[in-house]
């Protein structure tokens, strides 16, 4: 029972502290630990210290005092942002299961990634460096299924599906979505770890999961109009994402990013405003992907 306490405590900063608000003064975030039921006993300062000294131990979660200001979030690693909304998930259980009547007010995302293969099993192999196998369906092969040996090294998460990152036959890396996995096997042959491939940095010039080394980096200037341009504030499409300009006609973005078919889905996804400044091949590029949805659906 205390771990769980403790648990939603850690929910309740952090969903403060990821708030509309910089900083955060140290009464709010004290009388946001308390929670909104009463449960607690009173949250002192010294409490609040130590669960922010265990977040950073235990899930990497930096978080800083700015004398003046208050409290903020100063960094956290793409596994420590699972812990995150991990921790946001438990508060909201603990919810719902103090109050029957929540069942009814919460409706949570149904769609959810389809696995052939367990996780478990997968982060296994990757700790023990043990080379693995499995079939791999190609959807932009119609379908053809390949039997492939891989090096793993790093799961990553992607728009809600999960791949697995690993060097192939061919020693490139590459990403496999765990949804396309069949007879996944893992064998007692072992290899040796590149030290110096750094998973974070694979894909910090990248939208989702395509990283070609050989797209070049470009600054790309995209302006939405203003209903748009909240959506995009409060969730950027990157984390090298800037603002140019905002005003009553829209906002125009600036990043860094390797235009791949990943980055130009998400840009039609929000056809309805979005006008591509630069550059002009990407520009270009939307430009036929629109007439071709045209004679399509003319």
């Amino acid at each position: 029972m205390q771990q769980t306490k403790q648990l939603r405590r850690y929910g309740r900063i952090i969903n403060k502290l990821s708030g509309n608000m910089k900083y955060v003064p140290t009464e709010e975030l004290l009388d946001a630990a308390q929670g909104i039921m009463g449960e607690d006993e009173r949250v002192t300062q010294r409490t609040l210290q130590r669960n922010i000294h265990e977040m950073a131990e235990l899930f990497g979660i930096e978080i800083k005092h700015a004398p003046g200001k208050g409290y903020y979030i100063s960094e956290y690693t793409p596994v420590a942002s699972r812990y995150v909304q991990l921790l946001r998930d438990i508060e909201m259980l603990q919810l719902v299961e103090e109050n029957k009547e929540f069942h009814d007010l919460i409706i949570p995302e149904e769609s959810q990634m389809v696995f052939s293969v367990e996780i478990a099993p997968v982060i296994q192999v990757i700790q023990s460096r043990q080379v693995v196998s499995f079939d791999y369906t190609y959807f932009r092969e119609n379908g053809k299924v390949r039997r492939k040996t891989v090096q793993p090294y790093f799961l990553k998460e992607s728009q809600h599906r999960w791949y697995l990152l690993g060097k192939d036959e061919d020693g490139k890396m590459k990403c496999f979505e765990m949804g396309r996995m069949q007879g996944f096997k893992a064998h007692e042959e072992t290899f040796r770890r590149d030290a110096s491939i750094d998973g974070k940095a694979l894909f910090q010039d990248c939208f989702g999961v395509w990283n070609d080394p050989e797209i070049p980096v470009e600054e790309i200037i995209l302006h939405y109009d203003s209903l748009d341009a909240g959506f995009l504030k409060t969730l950027p499409i990157h984390p090298s994402q800037t603002i140019v300009r905002e005003d009553a006609d829209g906002i125009t973005l600036r990043l860094h990013l390797r235009v791949t078919n990943d980055l130009r889905m998400e840009l039609l996804r929000r056809s309805r405003s979005v006008e591509v400044i630069q550059p002009g091949h990407l520009r270009q590029e939307l430009h036929e992907i629109y007439e071709k949805a045209l004679e399509r659906n003319a």
